[in-house]
């Protein structure tokens, strides 16, 4: 008798645990004026800073010239800061 009560209790809590996170982000969206990421989009971003750390690794290993490392990490930092082209001075070597 108390084998069925208990597989659906199992059951109940395995369902609510696994809906949550989609319950929980419907709610957040529904909310008007919150943000949840303060910094712009955070895949942009981290994608930047992923390339970032690969240019730094790539430099460090040697695979990478100085003017070329120079060059590449100030057009990544001025994505990352959100400087579009037309913000940032062209470079002259």
């Amino acid at each position: 008798m108390m084998e069925p009560v208990l597989i659906l209790l199992v059951l109940i809590g395995t369902v609510s645990y696994v809906a949550w996170p989609w319950l929980r982000e419907k709610e957040t969206a529904k909310t008007p004026g919150t943000r949840r990421h303060e910094d712009g989009p955070p895949e942009g971003r981290s994608r930047i800073e992923a390339e970032l750390e690969e240019l730094d690794a790539d430099f460090h290993a040697g695979k990478v010239a100085n003017g070329d490392y120079a060059a590449l990490r100030d057009e990544l930092l001025g994505r990352r800061d959100g400087a579009g082209p037309a913000d940032r001075p062209e470079r002259r070597e």
